[in-house]
């Protein structure tokens, strides 16, 4: 994970002043940027991962490094380059790949991004494999996207569907619309970073609409269309 990296480069500095003996004010601050560090990457890792005592660590670090006390601390900073950010790291790993309730070529797309933190791109990614198997389905053309594709699929003038109430009809078109006309665009330019509790919720999304269309009846009307 791209960001878990960083913090372990940061704590890594941190480990070399304290073989530099470098003083406990300066260990001080370092301490303290660690810890907002450590507090960002709780706040984006999967729920039911963890970074094993990196917090409890840092929370004695600065304990000892207010009263000037460097030796009392220093295998802390030790054991969360060792220990701790490499333990998140593996959770994480083993998280994106038992994406079980993901469908299969979602989950194979995106994996990877995942596991190298690249989110915005999973998110982009995913949209383009709910694309792909809306034009294979319904056999459209692949120039057609966005809310001009769902429209086509589930639009008033639609020859999809026809066995729909046309509330029921209306619903999924506001849905499906939905997660092109404001999720994806949302994440469509490389400035926006998402965070993963932003990427899994768009991800749930995805798979969602697919399975959606798993459970799509075919109709005869299908087979007339170009």
């Amino acid at each position: 994970m791209a960001k878990s990296t960083l913090v372990r480069e940061y704590a890594q500095i941190i480990k070399e002043k304290f073989d530099q003996d470098r003083s406990a004010e300066e260990l001080l601050l370092d301490a303290r940027g660690l810890a907002k560090r450590l507090e960002y990457l709780y706040s984006i890792i999967p729920e039911g991962c963890s970074l094993g005592n990196a917090g409890r660590h840092v929370h004695f670090m600065i304990h000892y490094l207010e009263r000037n006390d460097i030796s009392s601390c220093s295998q802390d900073i030790i054991d969360i380059i060792e220990y701790d950010l490499p333990a998140g790291e593996e959770q994480i790993r083993q998280w994106a790949n038992n994406l079980s309730y993901v469908d299969a070529d979602l989950r194979n797309e995106i994996r990877v991004l995942i596991k190298t933190g690249q989110f915005d791109s999973a998110i982009r990614k995913a949209f383009v494999i709910l694309k792909d198997r809306i034009c294979d389905k319904y056999r459209l053309p692949r120039d057609m996207d966005g809310v001009d594709l769902i429209n086509k699929l589930f639009g008033s003038n639609s020859e999809y569907f026809n066995y729909m109430h046309p509330s029921e009809k209306q619903a999924h078109r506001d849905l499906f619309a939905g997660m092109f006309g404001l999720v994806r665009n949302r994440f469509a330019h490389n400035n926006v970073e998402a965070s993963l509790t932003e990427m899994d919720t768009v991800i749930s999304g995805i798979n969602y609409c697919l399975r959606l269309m798993d459970d799509f009846r075919d109709e005869p009307s299908n087979e007339n269309t170009e």
